[in-house]
């Protein structure tokens, strides 16, 4: 318990140092505003928390003092920053965006707390029948997370290329680590190894996924289609079979998905310092998720250094250096060297990406892994196509806000080079990871779909009048009744 504690410190500590961008003019219900501001602020918190208690571990602190130094630095860092901000916010007084009444938005909210339970009923059933979670939980995520609690000196057989014998794709010592030190910080302050802190923590990051985009969506546009999104998020089989799995997938999914959130508010604010700093975080926390989370920070900061030059680059360096740090640190000087995934020559690579038949075996995942989403009458994509039917797109301004879409589409690109020049056996590599990465972009892809297509058609005056003086003509019989 200790340890669950210590993390909810932190996350509360992601929460305060969320009150530095606007949030006086939140258009939707305060109680969504809070889950959505609360779900950036846990994963914000959990992420930071496991860079400080790695390098505190690399410094030579025992572990438990780690995971608790950690926790409680960043819970205190956010304190500050609520108390500095967040209180002027509050006194501030800023009138907030006008709401516009949405016909069924009870129907949306009651189908999404119900796919919401599904997929905690899903993970509970999962969870049981296999409580370490799927194979890459058990000799990746999972094992490094038992070496880095053990503390002084058992933590560096985590970063040891003898923990998966120097092969490719045994236990990739040389893996970020943010989803194994959250782990290990639970363990290590809990005193056991219990299977319930990794579980725990993949439905938690699942659930912070859908708190962001249904967040993201009431903010950047209306709430119902918010719960649209999360509905075509949670019911995809994509989603729904990787919960209980304990992989890093989710994670990432999530920190790619509220660093886009971040940078669509940057745009909104005219790249303002706030918003910018915090996408550099969140984008730095994917690189510390997972390698591609790498590839998906550079492309983060080539297009906001083409969007809006060096300005607006700086600023968003400034918010993603602490996380960089750790991340150059355990990359330059602590994990070990391994077994590339690419050619030695550059005569192997060409002729690898000279063979058309690689070309088509690849096209063929990605096609059958998109279509293997929903079944095709519960298909996102025939779903979006009959809403943008219905309510047509968004206008012309707001449409230019799907720019977000190259970030996912230029992350997918960047995989299918992977699989072009990659020396493992090509149709074993496509089998077992192909679905997972479709699976950290389809969150980000699905806000960036929102952003185009028209909202729920609001409630005429005319019909909120009429509403309303139903209302009083209720309460006034009420009256003579009693």
């Amino acid at each position: 318990m200790t340890g669950w504690i210590f993390l909810l410190a932190a996350a509360l500590g992601g929460y305060g140092l969320l009150a530095g961008l606007e949030w006086s003019r939140w258009p939707g219900p305060a109680w969504l505003g809070i889950g959505f501001r609360a779900s950036l602020g846990a994963g914000l918190g959990i992420g930071l928390t496991s860079c400080a208690f790695v390098l505190l571990l690399w410094a030579g602190l025992p572990v438990r003092w780690c995971a608790g130094i950690a926790s409680l630095v960043i819970a205190m860092t956010g304190a500050r920053v609520w108390r500095r901000r967040g209180n002027a916010e509050l006194k501030s007084g800023a009138p907030k965006q006008a709401e516009h009444p949405q016909p069924w938005l009870w129907l949306f909210r009651t189908a999404g707390v119900v796919a919401v339970a599904l997929i905690v009923a899903g993970w509970a059933v999962a969870t049981r029948a296999s409580p370490h979670g799927d194979w890459d939980a058990f000799s990746i995520w999972n094992l490094r997370a038992k070496f880095l609690a053990s503390g002084q000196p058992a933590w560096r057989y985590a970063v040891s290329p003898e923990i998966g014998g120097g092969q490719l794709g045994a236990a990739h010592p040389d893996y970020p680590l943010l989803l194994s030190a959250t782990v290990a910080e639970v363990w290590a302050l809990n005193g056991r190894l219990d299977p319930e802190a990794p579980a725990a923590l993949a439905l938690l990051f699942a659930l912070l996924t859908l708190g962001v985009l249904v967040g993201a969506l009431t903010w950047f546009r209306q709430e119902t289609l918010g719960w649209l999104a999360a509905l075509l998020l949670a019911s995809s089989e994509l989603f729904g079979s990787q919960v209980a799995a304990q992989y890093a997938d989710i994670p990432l999914a999530f920190y790619m998905l509220a660093s886009v959130c971040m940078l669509v508010a940057a745009s909104r604010e005219h790249w303002g310092a706030a918003p910018l700093m915090f996408a550099g975080a969140l984008a730095a926390l994917s690189a510390w998720t997972k390698n591609e989370g790498i590839v998906f920070l550079l492309l983060v900061l080539a297009w906001t250094a083409v969007r809006d030059g060096g300005r607006a680059l700086l600023r968003l360096l400034a918010g993603a250096a602490p996380v960089l740090l750790v991340v150059g640190i355990f990359k330059l000087v602590v994990a070990p060297f391994t077994v590339g995934l690419f050619p030695a020559t550059a005569s192997e690579a060409l002729a690898k990406l000279s063979d058309p038949a690689r070309w088509m075996t690849i096209a063929r995942a990605y096609a059958r892994t998109f279509w293997e989403i929903s079944p095709w009458w519960a298909h996102p994509v025939l779903l979006l196509a009959l809403w943008a039917w219905g309510a047509g797109l968004a206008d012309r301004q707001q449409r230019k806000e799907g720019w977000v879409l190259v970030l996912p589409a230029a992350m997918l690109a960047a995989d299918f080079l992977v699989y072009l020049l990659t020396v493992a056996d090509l149709r074993w590599h496509l089998d077992t990871s192909c679905n997972r990465l479709w699976l950290q972009v389809w969150p980000a892809s699905l806000l960036g779909l929102f952003l185009i297509v028209g909202p729920w058609p609001a409630a005429t005056p005319a019909a909120v009048q009429r509403s309303a003086s139903g209302t009083e003509r209720s309460a006034g019989r009420g009256r003579v009744r009693r």
